[in-house]
């Protein structure tokens, strides 16, 4: 018997745990409500097995500018409990888009 992935899905839901494609997702979806600034991209998506929850980095857009490359980041970390509600965000650094920086948290 095959299951679709919505069936996977509410499985998932239901069961009460969730994977990482799930938890990307949920970060990209619930940004703009959690931050009110406009989502870039979601970088890093972890499970803290200590901690039993998730953590995500995400890219917001805190200032947009002409060029696009001196746009001002800020690098957000919003962590999730391991059922997927988002439990706290905090900004981590701001930089411009065309400066280089180390993403190690």
């Amino acid at each position: 018997m095959s299951t679709t992935k919505a069936e996977t899905d509410n499985t998932t839901e239901q069961g009460g745990q969730v994977d990482l494609n799930d938890i990307r997702q949920r970060a990209a979806s619930q940004t703009e409500d959690l931050i009110e600034r406009p989502l870039d991209s979601v970088h890093a998506v972890e499970y803290d097995d200590e901690a039993r929850q998730w953590r995500t980095l995400v890219d917001v857009v805190e200032r947009r500018s002409i060029p696009d490359t001196q746009d001002i980041l800020g690098v957000y970390r919003i962590d999730f409990d391991d059922r997927g509600n988002a439990m706290s965000f905090e900004r981590l650094r701001r930089y411009r888009r065309g400066d280089r920086i180390s993403f190690t948290h």
